[in-house]
């Protein structure tokens, strides 16, 4: 007579199986549920050091500006916050449109402002063209000159560089014997995100120290990646 075995599967291994075949699932669908994000578009302006300098009752500080097609990326009704007694606003310059940050007070303060807006809504194709070239000069104006004072490491092969300006009155003089200003400023643009397409995005970003009694017109290193 021939013999019949039936093969048994220990309980054990059937429930390995079965939540192996459920973290596939997941892994498969992941962000299939997820709703599409806006592009949208952040800019961090971080003057510091400043609380160490004193004005003559008009003080300007130009930062670079963003761009895009052309045009401003941030328009005045744009959502904004601006620590301290500093007013903004968009000046022409010799140089081309920049940010002018102003005071009225002779003690200085330091700057820590973030501007902030979604951008349009386009078709995929479209906003990652848009991003694409807005990410080969994100912040004007562009300078011809060196940087001399760039403290970022060029370590970092993924990040591209071009030259920029900054610009301190002629009258911000340090309270004591030196005193270093320092810029950081910071620009992210993330384009519209949603489950299975690319999303275009930059981060542009500029850290300088500048040595007390270096004012007017200062070439500084932009690094984009």
């Amino acid at each position: 007579m021939g013999s019949w075995y039936r093969l048994r599967v220990p309980h054990n291994t059937l429930l390995v199986i079965l939540c192996l075949l459920l973290i596939a699932l997941s892994v498969l669908t992941s962000g299939c549920g997820e709703p599409s994000r806006p592009p949208f578009s952040l800019y961090q302006i971080g003057v510091t050091g400043l609380d160490g300098f004193r004005g003559e009752g008009f003080t300007e500080i130009f930062v670079p500006i963003p761009v895009m097609e052309g045009q401003p990326l941030f328009a005045d009704d744009n959502s904004f916050t601006l620590s301290g007694n500093w007013s903004l606003r968009t000046v022409d310059t010799d140089r081309g449109k920049m940010y002018a940050l102003q005071t009225n007070d002779i003690d200085l303060t330091n700057i820590d402002m973030h501007l902030s807006r979604e951008l349009p809504e386009r078709p995929h194709d479209e906003d990652v063209r848009v991003i694409t070239d807005a990410k080969e000069f994100p912040l004007y104006p562009v300078s011809s000159e060196a940087s001399l004072f760039n403290k970022l490491p060029d370590s970092n092969t993924e990040s591209k560089s071009y030259t920029s300006y900054v610009y301190i009155g002629k009258d911000v003089k340090p309270k004591g014997d030196n005193g270093t200003i320092i810029f950081d400023l910071v620009l992210d643009v993330t384009g519209k995100s949603s489950a299975g397409q690319y999303s275009a995005s930059y981060h542009a970003y500029i850290g300088e120290s500048i040595p007390a009694n270096v004012t007017g017109w200062i070439p500084v290193t932009v690094k984009v990646k």
